[in-house]
Formats: structure tokens, C-alpha cells, sequence
């Protein structure tokens, strides 16, 4: 007799269409929230759920309806990873989705006959082994999703310290003060190194900040790799040592550094002395929102920003694994396009926000994926891939079009006040283009990575407190100083590198990647 209704071997469509979603969190669950897992198990199962009804609508059969379900989910949730993996072999005559695509559908076509031609003793086995198999799939899952969750250190709070801090910083101060803008540049690298390595000379760039009153330092290095451990340290004025000490080794878990990019020193101390803070969504998870943010920029509502804004890391990760890759992929670049150009605009409209205030905007670019040209249009063919660093034309590309147009945006930003700002902009790290092993990585690796563009308006004497060697760790102790009341010491200009494998594993390379090395070193 036919099994006409879903009984218990037949549930193995929904452990396949969970197992993905444990699998990729498990591999990320260092710069994620458990709570990410929602939103693409949602979306997977309810996925599930619905090949499930339109295969039961069509056989009548609820085991025929889980197999097709089952082999269905497992050709569409692995086209993504499938495409990746005929990419790296680099096969174009395969790898084409529009090659890749109609295979696919020839494949969903002889499932859907071989579930429905199926003899019931064929049937009853493929169940019970698409069974077995579910199973082990959901215990795997579960089993590196609590094995990522126990692997979660928590760095020692100092929540104390920086309430201490804050009140001594209340009512300090010039009564009159300055709007600060902070502008982080992702991967934007030093003019040594885009001369070097990347065969550009931004020499008139910088003469035009400088005729404008900026201070552009030639020799600044960013005191860590990543941006995790940059922001993580600049936004605190501090190195992270003493903060990481009950962090292990071989940790993987950078939402410890989340935490204090979301928390940081300045921001506490700045709305303690009574600045509002101005907070424009980068569309990098860490610095999407704040909060600390008094008022949020770019928190879209509405139309195709607002629609892909609800969707995290981890949902868009797992839609670029399925069949859908092709058209997720288009639209993550389109967006990508257009929240460089609005928190561009966006920094001017903030200017007419009642200060003080501090205003923080972390720019994605010249940083990976490559979606504008140097006029500012949609670059067309785009690769999604944010640690692809090549071509290098197109890295130059977009840093172009950020050069005109944050050029644009200081200008009038320093002529529409009527208090002089500060504003600093900076890189957080360098590019990685010549890097092909994080392991052992050469001078010119370190030097390309860790050397950075920085440059600050400082109006009175702010700028004589500034030095060409000066790091992130420096950058809001001096304004703090000059503008704040603050008695901070200068900490000594270091850099820590590390693999990406082992991200707390730090190393010094302080000496590695002095600019005078560089240079001796390019020209041999």
C-alpha cells in the first residue's frame, strides 16, 4: 500500500535544508551572533516546506514528495559552492551560469521522473537511507554549531575604566567646540605603495588636501592587519593587549573585537562631554549600526537598499551557496554601489545637524568588490568577492572616484562651518594585493598591508601635535589634547600582523615596515 502522508523517515528535507545554514555558521561563528541563525534557517526551511507541498500537490505520496524535496534541496543549496569550485578550476566553458544553469535543470527534471517512476520497494529503501542520512547531517550540524559556541572566549570587560574616564571628561574643555568627522578609507593605501606596487602617483590628491589646511602624513602604519583589530584599537586609543589577555591564541572570535568597536573609548567619552554621535551604516555588519549612535544615517526603509538592509551576513552567505547566486550576487553589488555614493552624500547632509557632534563614517572602498569605475558608474562584471584585491587597474579605479569625491565632500565641509572642524581621515589597513601566503608573508607583503593613507584637519595648534610617523593608536589622543582637555600620553607607533587563520596570534613587525626598508627594498 502507498504511503500517502509525511510520517517520520520522510522528514529528511528539512535536516538537509537546515544543514547548510549550521555549516556555514560553524565556519563563521567568530564574527557572528548565534542569533544570525534565523533568518536563513527561516528561509531554508520554509523553502523546504514548499518543494515539499508542490511535489505532495503533484504525487499524492508524501515519501515521493520528501525524496524529490530531498535530492532537489541538495542540487539547488549546492550551486553556489558548485560554480566556486568550477571557478577556481577555471574552466569557462563550464562555469558560465549560463552553461551551469540548464544542467541544473536537466538534473531537477530526472528527479522529479525518478520520484515518480520509482517501484515502492526502491522507494521505502531511498527513504530510509535519505533518513539516516538527514539525521547524520542535523547531528553534524548541531554538533560544530556547539562546538563554535563553546569556542567563543570573552575578552575581560573594562566597562569600569571607561566610566571612570567619562566622568572626569564631563563639563572639560573649550566651551565652543569643534564637530569632528571621522572617515575611514577601507584598504586605502600609502602613496609610497601605490607608486610601488600599484603604479599610481596620488601626489595630487594629497597637494589638494594640503592646499585645503590637511596635514597627509607620508609614513603612518596601521597598528594591526584587519579592520577588527584597527577600529578595535584607534576607537579605543589604545593597543589591544590588555584587553585580548583572556582571549586564546587560536581564537576565532572576533565578535570579542565587535564588541569593542560597538562600545568604544571615544565615542562614550565624546557624548559624555555632550557631543551627539552621527552614525553612517557602512554595510560591513561590525559598523552597520552603533549603539552608542544618537542619530543613524542610511538605515534604509524602502526600495531594493531597504530590502537587502534586513538580510545579515550570514542569510546572504547562504543564498550565494544556492541556485539563486547569480541574482543575489547582482544585487549585493548593485548595493554595494550605491551606500558608497549615499554615506558620500550623507557626510554633507550630517553637516547640518546641530552640534557638536561626531560623525563616523566608514567607506567600504577602494576595499573589494570593485563595483565602481573612477566616473563613478556601476562597474559591469564585477566580482563578488570582498578579499579578491585584484585587478589592481580596478582598485585604482575606485580609489579615483574616492579621491573626487571625498575631496568634494571636505571642502565643503570646511567651508559650511562656522566653527572650524577636525576631520580625520585615514585607512584602517593597506591593500593586499602582492599577498599570497598570510603564513610567511614578505617585507613588501607587510609593507603594502600595513602602510596607510592618513590625513587631518586640524585647525589652531592642533597640527603641531601631529608627527609623519603617527598610527591610528595616536590619531584621537592628539585630538582629545588639542581640542578636549585631554592629558593623554602618546603611545609608541607600533604594528602587530597576523594570518587569517589565527587571528589573535599577533606578531610585532614594527621594524619590518618602516618606509625608508620599503624603498631601499622596491628599487633593488
Amino acid at each position: 500500500m502507498k504511503t500517502k502522508r509525511l510520517d517520520i523517515f520522510s522528514l529528511h528535507f528539512l535536516w538537509v535544508a537546515a544543514y547548510p545554514v549550521f555549516f556555514l555558521y560553524a565556519w563563521n561563528a567568530g564574527e557572528l551572533p548565534l542569533g544570525a541563525l534565523f533568518l536563513p534557517l527561516l528561509v531554508s526551511i520554509g523553502a523546504s516546506l514548499f518543494l515539499y507541498g508542490v511535489f505532495f500537490l503533484v504525487f499524492r505520496n508524501g515519501r515521493r514528495a520528501a525524496m524529490a524535496a530531498s535530492l532537489s534541496l541538495i542540487f539547488f543549496l549546492s550551486y553556489g559552492r558548485i560554480h566556486e569550485g568550477l571557478n577556481v578550476l577555471n574552466e569557462p566553458a563550464i562555469w558560465r551560469h549560463r552553461y551551469l544553469l540548464p544542467f541544473f535543470g536537466l538534473l531537477f527534471a530526472g528527479i522529479f521522473y525518478l520520484s515518480a517512476r520509482m517501484k515502492e520497494s526502491w522507494l521505502t529503501a531511498w527513504t530510509r537511507g535519505l533518513h539516516l542520512f538527514g539525521v547524520f547531517l542535523l547531528f553534524v550540524s548541531l554538533f560544530q554549531t556547539g562546538v563554535a559556541e563553546a569556542g567563543k572566549a570573552k575578552a575581560p570587560s573594562r566597562a569600569g575604566d571607561f566610566l571612570e574616564e567619562e566622568k572626569s571628561f564631563a563639563g572639560q574643555g573649550p566651551l565652543e567646540r569643534p564637530d569632528i568627522y571621522c572617515i575611514i578609507l577601507d584598504g586605502y593605501a600609502r602613496a609610497d605603495v601605490l607608486r610601488e606596487v600599484y603604479h599610481y602617483d596620488n601626489a595630487w590628491f594629497i597637494e589638494e588636501l594640503r592646499k585645503l589646511g590637511f596635514y597627509v602624513s607620508s609614513e603612518s602604519c596601521s597598528n594591526y592587519h584587519t579592520t577588527y583589530f584597527s577600529l578595535a584599537s584607534s576607537l579605543n586609543m589604545d593597543y589591544l593587549d590588555g584587553r585580548l589577555k583572556g582571549v586564546p591564541r587560536f581564537s576565532k572570535n572576533m565578535n570579542v573585537l565587535g564588541e569593542m568597536i560597538a562600545h568604544n573609548r571615544v565615542c562614550r567619552l565624546l557624548r559624555g562631554m555632550g557631543y551627539r554621535y552621527a552614525h553612517l551604516a557602512s554595510g560591513w555588519r561590525v559598523t552597520m549600526d552603533s549603539p552608542l549612535a544618537d542619530v543613524r544615517y542610511g538605515d534604509f526603509t524602502r526600495g531594493n537598499l531597504g530590502f537587502w538592509d534586513r538580510f545579515d551576513d550570514l542569510t546572504i552567505l547562504f543564498l550565494q551557496g544556492t541556485i539563486l547566486k547569480p541574482w543575489v550576487n547582482q544585487q549585493v553589488l548593485w548595493v554595494g554601489h550605491h551606500r558608497v555614493k549615499n554615506n558620500l552624500r550623507g557626510l554633507l547632509r550630517l553637516a547640518g545637524l546641530q552640534g557638536p557632534k561626531f560623525v563616523f563614517c566608514h567607506l567600504v572602498a577602494p576595499h573589494p568588490p570593485y563595483v565602481i569605475d573612477r566616473e563613478g558608474r556601476e562597474r559591469e562584471g564585477a566580482r563578488m568577492d570582498p578579499g579578491l584585491w585584484e585587478p589592481k587597474e580596478q582598485y585604482v579605479d575606485q580609489l579615483v572616484f574616492v579621491n573626487r569625491e571625498v575631496l568634494r565632500v571636505v571642502k565643503a565641509l570646511v567651508r559650511r562651518s562656522k566653527t572650524k572642524p577636525v576631520i580625520l581621515i585615514h585607512a584602517d589597513h593597506g591593500p593586499a594585493a602582492t599577498i599570497r601566503d598570510w603564513d610567511r608573508p614578505s617585507e613588501l607583503n607587510l609593507k603594502e598591508r600595513m602602510s596607510i593613507f592618513s590625513a587631518f584637519y586640524l585647525p589652531g595648534s592642533g597640527r603641531e601635535l601631529l608627527y609623519d610617523s603617527i598610527s591610528p593608536v595616536n590619531f584621537f589622543r592628539v585630538v582629545f589634547n588639542a581640542y578636549l582637555g585631554g592629558r593623554y600620553e602618546l603611545l609608541p607607533d607600533k604594528a602587530y600582523f597576523g594570518n587569517l587563520t589565527r587571528p589573535f596570534e599577533l606578531h610585532a613587525v614594527t621594524d619590518k615596515v618602516r618606509r625608508e626598508k620599503f624603498i631601499h627594498e622596491s628599487r633593488l
